[in-house]
């Protein structure tokens, strides 16, 4: 029998000998009908079609597991548990033009511009993986993030649509979470 390391609302966190691998996982973070806010779904969503059109391609990436989501912090965490590998895709209001796409290495983010990694009402990822960690929890060693640059006032927007900046920033940004999942299927 597996002993538990904390326990929230019926969900366990296992130790980390108790949990294997699961590889990697792609999460596009943010919500549908909140203007720009759903560039990271859309992005999940065109990187799933895209691996299930060209079979050789996902051969070449490998097994990954995509996922929708609009939490951040502690739940977020919660779903990262037993990967190995995890690229987080999500607007961004860091001030850049819209449409701009970054990525860096989760710890190397300076900007509080992701509203659903980090948010005044959960603690940061950065926090929330520490947390797990510390807890027992196998989480990713490497967790990547996939930024589109949006304006702040189209993020709260009620609108199922993104404006045309980050729009055509949606299939740049599949290329890039292509190059590092096969850079991760190399390593």
């Amino acid at each position: 029998m597996c002993s538990l390391a904390a326990t929230e609302v019926g969900r366990a966190v296992r130790p980390a000998a108790a949990v294997p691998s699961r590889g990697i996982i792609v999460v596009g973070v943010g919500n549908p009908i909140l203007g720009d806010d759903g560039v990271g779904w859309r992005i999940a969503e065109a990187l799933d079609h895209l691996l299930t059109q060209d079979p050789a391609l996902g051969q070449k990436v490998g097994p990954v597991e995509i996922e929708e989501l609009a939490v951040g912090g502690l739940q977020l965490m919660e779903h990262l548990i037993g990967y190995a590998r995890a690229i987080l895709v999500d607007a961004s209001c860091d001030g850049r033009p819209p449409g701009t796409i970054w990525s860096a290495p989760i710890d190397a983010q300076t900007t509080r511009g992701s509203a659903h990694l980090d948010s005044a009402h959960d603690v940061s990822l950065v926090t929330a993986i520490a947390a797990g960690k510390a807890l027992g929890a196998v989480l990713p060693e490497s967790l990547h993030f996939v930024g589109v640059s949006v304006a702040n006032d189209r993020v709260g927007e009620f609108s199922e649509r993104l404006s045309a900046a980050v729009a055509a920033a949606v299939e740049p940004a599949v290329n890039v979470v292509v190059g590092l999942l096969l850079a991760a299927h190399d390593a």
